[in-house]
């Protein structure tokens, strides 16, 4: 529940506020008892962002199905890949109504590939029916438009996810001097950038993320701080797919004692 609560507090607590009944799909954590407090109903879901392995995959739709079918709900609203395809596929065949939101496209379409080819055809199902989808940028609607998977008028562009900064402080920098901390404290600033920063991708993302770095710029002439900028790529984690270019290489290392770039 810590992206809900991070990004979809305020929407959710606005839809209880409104004597509505919400029912939550995630994976429960200490962040849950603040959905229980609003009366919400919370589902655990198991659910594995990257997995693409089809017995889990499986399991979760029949899950979606399984859940959707019992609670029979007024409207279905949905965000990122497998909650607005599975869910949107389940409720289009049981006659719910349901809005996607589409937060990104994520690492299957940087390039082409079978996954690709399948998403894009699984959205074309699931969103066929939709009351009504939003993107986060204007790049992935021309995109959906073009691959004539929504229409223009049942689709928009929104600013963002919505970012509560009563949760996420807006500060990137924290003013030292005022806080009585002078630079000879720290003897370096480290911040973690992206290498979209000055490219045409990324969206909002790229854009908050060029802001900090001109902030962090600013800052270092006006007090002397030392400071270092880490342009990531590729992050590899315990939750990489096999599209990650790290897991890539780390894979055919091990199994093949050598590494094939593509």
């Amino acid at each position: 529940c810590w992206n809900l609560y991070n990004f979809r507090f305020n929407l959710i607590n606005k839809i209880s506020n409104e004597d509505c009944l919400v029912y939550i799909f995630a994976n429960k954590d200490h962040y849950s008892k603040f959905f229980e407090k609003l009366g919400c109903k919370i589902y655990e879901t198991n659910f594995k962002r990257n997995s693409i392995n089809l017995l889990s995959e499986l399991n979760l739709f029949f899950f979606y199905f399984k859940k959707i079918f019992l609670l029979k709900p007024d409207l279905y609203l949905s965000f990122t890949v497998k909650p607005n395809i599975y869910g949107s596929i389940i409720c289009r065949l049981l006659g719910i109504n349901y809005i996607n939101n589409i937060t990104g496209l994520g690492s299957p379409f940087i390039k082409e590939s079978f996954l690709k080819k399948l998403i894009i055809i699984l959205y074309k199902i699931s969103l066929k029916n939709s009351t009504h989808v939003f993107f986060h940028n204007k790049y992935d609607r021309e995109f959906f438009l073009k691959k004539k998977i929504t229409k223009i008028h049942n689709s928009s562009v929104i600013p963002g996810s919505g970012i509560n900064l009563d949760i996420i402080d807006s500060k990137n920098i924290p003013d030292l001097p005022t806080k009585g901390i002078s630079n000879r404290d720290v003897s370096k600033f480290m911040f973690a950038s992206t290498i979209y920063v000055y490219s045409n991708h990324g969206s909002f993302y790229r854009v908050t993320k060029q802001a900090c770095e001109l902030i962090i710029e600013s800052y270092s002439k006006e007090f002397n701080l030392n400071f270092s900028i880490m342009r990531y790529g590729s992050l590899y984690g315990k939750r990489a797919t096999i599209n990650n270019s790290i897991n890539k290489m780390i894979t055919q290392a091990i199994k093949f004692k050598k590494i094939i770039r593509d």
